[in-house]
């Protein structure tokens, strides 16, 4: 069976699979690029901040997910997506932000659509943004994985 009650448990459990099985397509979110911290890019991993459309949408569980990241009807890429409060870092307020693979260009102010399709792993704490470049390398090598087994082609 289907109800909107078991897909936003599934979304807010980080259960894509589910979710996106319940809807027929990936769970959605979408936002404006904002300036960040610009934390991400000292460390060779450079995010795009995001600021959602609507401020009652549902988000899903903190933690890193696979995404598609859709900049415009004929840009589509390959990212980890990270939501949550950067424990041990700065952790003041819930942020979401994505990684975007083979990406290199300034996209503040940009509309972008991001498809969720896995939960790759919880939130974890890391004492510097050193500590967590093992964390991103290994994460990156996950969602790679996830998307090579799914036959997705950006």
């Amino acid at each position: 069976y289907i109800s909107s009650s078991k897909i936003r448990s599934a979304v807010l459990s980080g259960d894509m699979s589910v979710a996106n099985s319940c809807l027929g397509a990936p769970f959605e979110l979408t936002g404006t690029v904002v300036i960040g911290l610009q934390n991400g890019r000292k460390i060779g991993f450079p995010t795009a901040n995001i600021q959602l459309d609507h401020a009652q949408k549902l988000i899903p569980k903190v933690g890193i997910y696979a995404v598609e990241v859709v900049l415009n009807p004929q840009e589509t890429y390959f990212g980890m997506l990270y939501i949550g409060f950067r424990n041990g870092l700065d952790g003041l307020e819930k942020r979401i932000e994505v990684n975007i693979f083979d990406f290199d260009r300034e996209i503040y102010g940009e509309e972008v659509q991001i498809f969720m399709h896995a939960f790759i792993r919880d939130d974890q704490d890391v004492k510097s943004l050193t500590d967590l470049i093992p964390l991103l390398q290994n994460d990156k090598k996950n969602v790679v994985e996830f998307f090579a087994k799914q036959n997705f082609v950006a």
